[in-house]
């Protein structure tokens, strides 16, 4: 009688959860306005792109991943920054998607530009779950038709693959302080950790996750941090093997950068002009 009772409890939590998904799926589904926010963003960061931005950077990076494909190399590092060190090389192993199937680099730009209309995408469903329906369509509107994001959307580089992870980076960081749920911190530490091979200056994201650390002190688990640290491991593995075989030649450089004199221009005024 019990077992009995049992299995149709089973049953009817089942239903119950499967018909709140349905109707939860059901109402995003029905959330019209997207669809034209997503088709203007996919038009913005794809039309023309064979007139798209390809220089040094962008011929260096494609040319990594072409070689990795085709020679069977492991990318220990990316291309040089600014101040002559190596970033690392996740940006590398995310063009050997495009490096597979064709030596033409414009795929490699239609993969970046992809990544942006999936931010965009992103960008609404994140400010619908927590800022509501009307905040959402405005906030993506504005992502999707601002000059510098379609810009910095279209062109191969490390930055401009950010978008998506810096979002996805936001979700578990509300996961946790918002909802109250445990199990976030693995994939913010992931995020951070996968940012910071795409752009060191990610970093600076390490601030806001401490603020998440503060205020949801309860929903950190010992296992989720365990495990992050191993992800991380394996992801930084070959570039911390470069490391180690150039004395950390990196450090060196930045060391020596942080002393040198701090130059002032008008290029923050030239962006919020733009």
């Amino acid at each position: 009688m019990s077992l009995t009772l049992s299995d149709k409890q089973t049953t009817k939590a089942r239903e119950t959860a499967r018909f709140k998904i349905q109707t939860i799926l059901s109402s995003w589904l029905r959330a019209w306005e997207i669809y034209p926010i997503i088709l203007i963003a996919s038009f913005l960061r794809l039309y023309r792109l064979d007139t798209t931005a390809f220089s040094y950077d962008q011929s260096m990076l494609f040319r990594m991943a072409y070689d990795a494909v085709h020679y069977g190399l492991i990318p220990a590092t990316s291309n040089g920054s600014s101040i002559f060190t190596l970033h690392p090389p996740l940006t590398v192993y995310l063009l050997v998607l495009p490096a597979l199937f064709s030596a033409n680099p414009l795929w490699a730009a239609v993969m970046t530009a992809f990544f942006n209309v999936v931010a965009v995408l992103l960008t609404y469903i994140f400010t619908r779950r927590y800022y509501g329906r009307l905040a959402a369509s405005i906030a993506t509107l504005l992502y999707a038709t601002a000059q510098t994001t379609i810009i910095f959307g279209r062109f191969i580089w490390q930055p401009t693959l950010l978008a998506p992870f810096t979002i996805l980076f936001l979700f578990a960081l509300f996961w946790g302080v918002v909802e109250r749920r445990k199990g976030w911190l693995f994939p913010a530490l992931v995020l951070l950790g996968s940012m910071y091979q795409l752009h060191e200056l990610t970093l600076l994201l390490a601030v806001p996750l401490c603020v998440a650390l503060l205020l949801a002190p309860g929903t950190i688990r010992l296992r989720d941090l365990v495990l992050a640290l191993v992800f991380l491991l394996l992801i930084f593995a070959p570039y911390l093997v470069w490391e180690v075989n150039t004395e950390f030649a990196d450090l060196h450089t930045a060391l020596h950068r942080a002393r040198t004199h701090a130059q002032i221009d008008t290029k923050a005024l030239t962006f919020y002009q733009r």
